[in-house]
């Protein structure tokens, strides 16, 4: 099975993360440890945990914008009357009549507002984007861990928690883990016959 572009490029920079922290690990696990690193390791862990973060919360908003503009591109394609659409969805409670062919009102704006590395906004996002992603058994056996990545990144950011109690190792790990997460949401949206 083949991935999205957001997939492997969230991947790649996944494992230039891991190589990055590695890399850091080991100037500290030297017999003379770099004195930057060693003295700074706190900041290097925390920096390396919003990090991986930003790349779940940007793969998340990528992937989601990818099957929406796939489904515009359908509609275009396939045109559909407006107005029909309306009524079928909504009843035209907002009495707009539009004499043309129906398009997503979704932007990147609205994705944006929604997107979230927590875990029930994730699978609320995909919900409505058509995707159970909830029904994916890697999804399901990563996502209890995922959330703990994604409240130790928020206590950093928004409590100033030092991450004493984190290792250069424990962040490998965590990334791992999020590329599984991202693996089986990936699998999801390709098998969801969206793209």
């Amino acid at each position: 099975m083949s991935n999205t572009p957001p997939f492997e490029k969230y991947t790649e920079l996944y494992n230039e993360l891991i190589s990055l922290t590695n890399g850091a690990n080991a100037r500290i696990l030297q017999e003379v440890p770099d004195a930057y690193i060693y003295e700074n390791v706190n900041f290097f862990l925390k920096s390396f945990m919003v990090v991986a973060c930003v790349y779940l919360e940007t793969y998340l908003k990528e992937v989601s914008q990818l099957v929406v503009d796939s489904v515009q591109l359908r509609l275009k394609n396939y045109p559909l009357p407006h107005n029909l659409i309306k009524w079928s969805v909504d009843n035209n409670k907002d009495k707009v009549l539009k004499f043309s062919e129906f398009e997503l009102e979704i932007t990147k704006k609205d994705i944006d507002d929604i997107v979230s590395g927590n875990i029930g906004k994730t699978i609320n996002l995909f919900t409505k984007i058509g995707v159970d992603i909830a029904s994916e058994p890697r999804f399901d056996s990563n996502k209890d861990v995922v959330g703990a990545i994604v409240t130790k990144r928020n206590n950093i950011v928004h409590h100033n928690d030092d991450a004493n109690d984190l290792t250069f190792q424990d962040v490998i790990n965590y990334i791992d883990t999020l590329k599984v997460y991202i693996q089986a949401i990936d699998d999801k949206v390709m098998t969801s016959g969206l793209l």
